[in-house]
């Protein structure tokens, strides 16, 4: 609903009005300071709007400093509505920040596992992970096992790589980006790979069956009869990037699935 027509339906003081985009501008869009757009890691893809109004809450033309994600946005609009959270979301509720004060510090992580067909010239990004811990920004590149980081209080645009000056910083960011990624079983899709699905969350049991369920669905409705191994096939080839865990079935040819690799 337009802000013209909550007021208009006297709603204004009880609404909460946001406005965000889930990334930067494409390669038709002038990111500049940012470094790069849509579909990467870098500032130009995940440093986006974010304009909250809450009656009571907000203030008039306050600008908050503090690096936020759209996961927050749900603890936060639960707490609006008086909602329970469970401790365990990712994201944290923002109306303590929004009120003027802050939310505790914590790392922002960020990963884009897949290359995808639409992955072409000035998209072709590479499997790449990132995370932020206060200034400094690590991107790690996935194919080259290599990572860059960036103090962004002094190098917006990320053109200075400070991996090699600061050894141990850099170290102690990838081992935290490496052990986020290992405890969420996180996927990888690397180009000529031999696809191992990696097995050590309970999580993974659940998620792969929603999904091999789903697919079985969709086949059922185009016409096509789907059982489950074919089904867990076809989420393997087609849309593992859209998964965060697996877990191996012990009955599958893994050799002949795909080209991706879950994190190990």
């Amino acid at each position: 609903m337009r802000p013209r027509r909550v007021r208009q339906r006297g709603l204004a003081e009880d609404t909460v009005v946001i406005f965000a985009s889930d990334n930067g501008g494409t390669i038709a869009s002038d990111n500049a300071p940012l470094r790069a757009g849509k579909g990467w890691l870098f500032e130009g893809g995940v440093r986006t709007p974010l304009i909250v109004r809450w009656p009571g809450v907000t203030s008039p033309g306050a600008i908050y400093r503090q690096p936020v994600t759209q996961l927050d946005l749900f603890p936060t609009l639960c707490r609006a509505a008086g909602a329970a959270v469970a401790p365990e979301l990712d994201g944290v509720d923002l109306a303590p920040l929004l009120a003027g004060g802050d939310v505790a510090d914590r790392p922002l992580r960020f990963h884009a596992p897949d290359y995808g067909a639409f992955r072409q010239g000035a998209f072709a990004r590479k499997p790449t992970s990132a995370l932020r811990q206060g200034s400094l920004k690590l991107v790690y590149d996935h194919e080259t096992r290599r990572a860059a980081v960036y103090d962004l209080s002094r190098d917006l645009s990320e053109t200075q790589d400070l991996s090699g000056a600061r050894p141990k910083r850099t170290s102690a960011l990838e081992d935290a980006l490496r052990r986020w990624l290992r405890e969420n079983a996180a996927l990888l899709e690397l180009a000529g790979a031999r696809p191992i699905i990696h097995s050590d969350s309970p999580v993974g049991i659940q998620r792969l069956n929603q999904e091999a369920a789903k697919a079985m669905f969709a086949g059922q409705r185009a016409g096509i009869d789907l059982d489950e191994e074919d089904a867990l096939r076809w989420i393997t080839l087609n849309a593992a990037w859209a998964l965060g865990v697996h877990e191996v079935t012990g009955t599958l040819e893994t050799g002949k699935m795909g080209d991706l690799v879950i994190w190990n």
